[in-house]
């Protein structure tokens, strides 16, 4: 899947994931794709939450191995 954006969010635990990825959406324009790989096996429910509380939309989430890769879309 395409996108503009990457953040390297593994080994890290969350909320700095979360804290990371709300940064860049802030920087992003409407339309724009933000990947975020993270390894904190809270984050898939933790990403979940935060795009339903934000201007933003989960495109894709996927597992790779002990990656977890979200694609976050900015909608406002």
């Amino acid at each position: 899947m395409k996108y503009d954006y990457f953040l390297d969010a593994r080994n890290l635990l969350c909320p700095i994931p979360i804290l990371k990825a709300k940064k860049f959406l802030k920087n992003m324009q409407p339309g724009e794709v933000l990947l975020v790989k993270a390894t904190d096996p809270s984050a898939e429910g933790d990403f979940k939450l935060f795009v339903k509380q934000t201007s933003s939309e989960l495109l894709k989430f996927n597992k790779e191995d002990s990656d977890l890769l979200f694609y976050i879309k900015k909608n406002i």
